[in-house]
């Protein structure tokens, strides 16, 4: 009808104009003409919409007789009429009645006929009569109800596309059928009609007048239907009407509301039958609590190595069985009742409660009492920031519970003050105390007679939960003893949690964790060697790393000794090696260098793991193990954790054995992240392997050092690889030249490197222009914007490492930096096109330490590197900043007078990367202030008398590393320049160099060395002074020079 309902007004317009009678004047019809001028257009036009859409055209026409005939026009029942006559007037008014009044569209036939015949004529009457007599053999009521029926068990939308009318005339039907389906047993037709009224609510709200009317009496219908349903025990239909009402919740009354929450609690109490083998066993929300509650962040920092090393928990049951499937249904049904009370009902703690107090306290059955508890724990963000009034007479009833005869209600009074506990403060000492005597008679009974391990986990976690109040000795023993009873359950799932707690409450447990040592073990003992025990075997020796912190460190370190002999006993075990791996720093932290005694076994085993990638398959099925593969990222990682430790010089003997196996793996096809861990410990091992044997005369040492410097560079530099890793290899032979020191390299060893380097930069810059000219062959399946910034860090790291090559090796690499490389660099500098500027960056580090040791070579390049440097200041980029303000620096050093002819533009250059962040501290701010004084220093055509009032203004900077800088120029300029230091405006700046002076002494403790320079210019300073004339000034500098 909705169809109909569209067309009909432009087809009456086109049938008016072709029924119009000749004698009619057309000025009367004239609103027509607009659209069809004449008959011969409106015919046209109908012929064309009977062409087009016949069926439509026949559905209006039907229609448009439809109208009049709806209206009983009382013309012709007035009408003496005769039978032939009146026969088919009636049979069409019932062919009508059939069609429209079944699908809500004529619902005022009855009434209409019947108000003809009280108040028509005899003759109305008659033919009225004979109408009813004609309409009686239908039940239209029936043919309704089976119609809306239809609708509604239907697959499709017809339901979701009536009109207002037909929705006014089928909603009483509707709810009158849903208190009608109350004892049928499958209730299809209730599963099926209210989502299509909340569909129809969610999309039309806003808009439809009809809906808002009938919500109250559709709210009303449902929750008669659920005491109906409440009555019978029935509760298949609950989740579907609770949707309804949860998402209508801001429309409900206070007395709606309140029954919805007697049916939420209600549902609570259809709990399972289960044995008590079965309850014990099932999924325990303990962990539900730890994944999904209170512990959440904890689990998170707990289990990053099980997540990052491919270790899961995997042996858990199959989940809460007290309300099965239910059990989503229930959750969801809370979750939206939380969601809409916070919103739009700030009254709920009412009925909250009150039913709490009701079923809490029923004598019916233990499932009442049961469904009081975990209600009270669903509601519980309901409740945020509502419980404290309340919170007395709840923990009454909960802890009254806590010894309950029947052992679910005890876990779930548990259950619940795990909750409370974290949303309401235990303030009340003798509270406290109350709640601690309940829970101290419950242990003693978990650890006794009354043995169950669900409790016994509830009470474990219930105790950690009070980690942040002290807690009676006698609890802590208490929780020492539940966690070694639940230790040495039979059931995997059991352990897991336990240790998960034990681990998150070591410290919770003190000197009472060494009665634990020896459980987990023995765990470690009898879990090494199958896959479904991992979880345990990670856990227990995390457990165990945690108590060496809690313990006397000689009584530590000889459990250690039996630890490390099963180690070594077990060592052909990859699995429980990654986890000692994992371990290794937190044995470090415990017992400090000691453990170092250790290092050699776990290199040893590090190395068998890294020698050796690929097992046999004939290996693999003997050690029913996976390939050694999956080990390796695990053991890369925490090989790098330990080489970063304060341990890690004690690993100097063992470094020329790990670089091969390394460099095996960086040059390997395994997977990115694979060779990228191998290349991090490298630096390390040139430190140690220095250590070991001396600085560069050592032989081993060299050969070390040229060896990883080819793997990186000139083995096959230039062959297909990982743009990014490419840029990753040349970083690490940065940090690599870096660890190996000063004038280690030969010129022959520089070249060979320069040049391959060169190429490299070449290579990238072809491909950063083929990805621009979308010629996409030379990347592959690659995405191009990585690439591309790919290939912009990669040039970025070549100048980087060209840079440190300087930096180490001064005069030896500037004499072989030709000018064909530095007109490159100068080129790329001053192409301003590029979005990205990272190779700028690399450049321009290169240029400062180029700068720094060149000598005249680079005096003698100033006129074309300077100008190019001091145009990279438009660059929004930090690094190029940065190293701007250095190459700056480094020019005004080695050039000194030979730089003033840029000095002006490089002040104001620095001056603006300053005044650009007044308001905001950035980091490179501090390097251009560094560098002004380094200009003020060695520059002698500086107005030091404008200049250096303006610096002291700037200092103190807050960059560590570069302050060391400043301070150095600071004495030396003090030094240089007294008196425009000491003596500007009767000493105005004393003050400020007094207190730049006292953060460098006494706030951010510097090196030795340079608080002795500080301490000496301080002397200096005071020296310096000649009598002063005025006696305010006199009495300043008084105060600050006595300090």
């Amino acid at each position: 009808m909705e169809q109909i309902d569209v067309i009909k007004d432009e087809f009456k317009e086109i049938i008016i104009i072709l029924s119009r009678d000749k004698q009619i004047d057309r000025d009367d019809t004239t609103r027509d003409i607009n659209k069809y001028n004449d008959n011969s257009q409106a015919k046209q036009r109908f012929k064309e919409h009977a062409l087009s859409d016949p069926n439509d055209t026949v559905s209006s026409l039907l229609f448009l007789l439809y109208l009049p005939i709806q209206g009983l026009d009382q013309t012709l029942l007035k009408t003496t009429l005769t039978d032939t006559f009146r026969q088919h007037l009636f049979g069409i008014i019932e062919s009508f009645a059939t069609c429209f009044v079944p699908i809500g569209e004529w619902d005022d036939l009855e009434s209409s006929i019947l108000k003809v015949e009280k108040e028509g004529s005899p003759i109305l009457k008659d033919n009225t009569m004979a109408l009813i007599n004609v309409l009686s053999k239908y039940d239209f009521k029936k043919e309704k109800q089976e119609m809306l029926i239809e609708m509604i068990k239907s697959e499709d939308d017809s339901f979701l596309k009536l009109t207002e009318k037909q929705y006014r005339s089928f909603m009483p039907v509707l709810l009158s059928l849903m208190l009608e389906q109350i004892d049928v047993v499958d209730n299809f037709f209730l599963k099926m009609s209210i989502p299509k009224l909340k569909r129809i609510f969610v999309e039309n709200t806003n808009t439809t007048a009809w809906i808002q009317e009938f919500t109250p009496q559709i709210i009303e219908t449902l929750i008669l239907v659920l005491d109906s349903h409440h009555e019978t025990g029935y509760i298949d239909t609950k989740s579907i009407i609770m949707d309804y009402l949860l998402y209508v919740i801001s429309i409900c009354t206070d007395i709606h509301i309140e029954r919805i929450t007697f049916h939420l609690y209600e549902w609570l109490t259809h709990v399972r039958d289960l044995s008590l083998e079965e309850w014990t066993d099932s999924f325990p929300a303990e962990n539900n609590i730890l994944n999904n509650g209170i512990s959440n962040n904890i689990y998170d920092n707990i289990c990053f190595e099980e997540r990052e090393n491919d270790i899961i928990p995997t042996n858990y049951p199959i989940g809460n069985l007290d309300y099965e499937r239910d059990d989503i249904e229930i959750d969801s049904s809370f979750s939206q009742f939380s969601t809409g009370a916070a919103v739009y009902r700030h009254d709920v703690i009412i009925p909250i409660f009150k039913h709490f107090n009701i079923f809490s306290n029923s004598q019916q059955s233990w499932k009442q009492r049961y469904a009081a508890l975990v209600g009270l724990f669903r509601f519980r963000h309901s409740l945020y920031g509502k419980l404290s009034l309340q919170f007395p007479q709840v923990l009454e009833s909960v802890l009254k519970l806590v010894d309950d005869e029947d052992i679910r209600v005890r876990w779930a009074s548990l259950h619940l003050l795990i909750q409370l506990i974290k949303f309401v403060q235990l303030e009340d000492k003798s509270r406290r105390e109350q709640l601690y005597s309940v829970i101290e008679t419950l242990i003693s009974k978990s650890i006794g007679d009354d043995q169950n391990e669900r409790i016994q986990s509830s009470c474990c976690v219930f105790l950690t939960s009070l980690k942040y109040y002290n807690i009676s000795d006698h609890l802590v023993k208490g929780l020492s003893s539940l966690f070694v009873i639940l230790l040495q359950s039979p059931k995997l799932h059991v352990v897991e949690n336990t240790l998960l707690l034990v681990v998150n409450n070591i410290v919770q447990v003190g000197p009472e964790s060494r009665n634990i040592i020896p459980i987990l073990l023995s765990l470690l003992d009898k879990h090494h060697a199958t896959k479904e025990s991992r979880l345990i075997r990670c856990r227990a020796i995390r457990a165990f790393s945690l108590c060496g912190s809690l313990m006397d460190k000689k009584i530590f370190s000889k459990e250690l000794i039996k630890f490390m002999v099963f180690v070594k006993k077990n060592e052909e075990s990859f699995d429980l090696i990654l986890h000692v791996l994992i371990a290794s720093n937190l044995f470090i932290k415990d017992i400090g260098k000691s453990f170092s005694v250790y290092l050699p076994m776990i290199i040893k085993i590090i190395f068998k793991i890294l020698e050796k990638p690929f097992l046999s398959q004939e290996e693999e099925e003997e050690m029913n193990t996976s390939p050694n593969i999956k080990i390796i990222l695990p053991t890369l990682r925490n090989l790098n954790r330990i080489m970063h430790s304060g341990v890690y010089e004690h690993l100097a003997p063992f470094a020329h054995l790990l670089v091969d196996p390394l460099l095996n793996l960086v040059k390997s096809p395994f997977e990115l992240y694979i060779r990228i861990n191998s290349l991090d410990s490298l630096p390390t091992c040139m430190k140690l392997s220095k250590m070991q044997f001396g600085d560069r005369d050592g032989d081993k040492t060299l050969e070390m050092f040229t060896k990883i410097l080819d793997t990186l560079l000139l083995s096959n530099p230039l062959e297909p690889d990982h743009y990014f890793f490419l840029q990753y290899r040349i970083d690490t032979g940065s940090k690599v030249i870096k660890s190996m020191g000063n004038d280690a390299m030969t010129p022959d060893h520089i070249q060979s490197i320069l040049c391959i380097l060169s190429k490299m930069e070449e290579k990238l810059y072809n491909i950063k222009e083929q990805v621009q000219n979308e010629n996409l062959d030379e990347i592959g399946d690659e995405d191009e914007e990585d690439v591309l910034n790919s290939t912009y860090g990669g040039v970025a790291s070549i100048y980087q490492m060209i840079g440190q090559i300087i930096k180490q090796n001064n005069l030896v690499a500037v004499s072989l930096i030709t000018s064909e490389l530095l007109d490159r660099a100068c080129k790329k500098l001053g192409e301003f096109e590029e979005l990205d500027h990272t190779d700028k960056g690399g450049i321009l580090y290169f240029m400062a330490w180029y700068l720094e040791f060149g000598g005249d070579l680079a005096i003698n390049s100033f006129k074309f590197i300077i100008p190019t440097i001091i145009k990279c200041i438009t660059l929004d980029d930090d690094i190029v900043r940065i190293n701007l303000s250095d190459a700056l620096g480094s020019a005004a050093k080695i050039g000194k007078d030979r730089f003033s002819p840029w000095i002006n533009e490089a002040l104001l250059a620095l001056d603006t990367l300053i005044s650009e962040t007044e308001t905001d501290y950035q980091h490179f701010r501090d390097f251009a202030i560094s560098n002004i004084g380094k200009i003020i220093r060695y520059v002698p055509q500086v107005n030091v008398n404008v200049m250096i009032p303006k610096w002291l203004s700037l200092l103190p900077i807050e960059d560590k590393k570069e302050n060391i800088n400043v301070i150095h120029n600071l004495c030396a300029i003090v030094h240089l320049y007294p008196k425009q230091c000491l003596y500007v405006e009767e000493h105005k700046d004393v003050p400020q160099i007094f207190y730049i002076f006292d953060y460098y002494r006494q706030t951010y403790q510097p090196p030795q060395q340079e608080k002795e320079l500080l301490s000496q210019t301080w002397s200096f300073v005071k020296e310096s002074f000649t009598p002063i004339d005025t006696e305010k000034t006199s009495v300043m500098l008084s105060y600050y020079l006595d300090q």
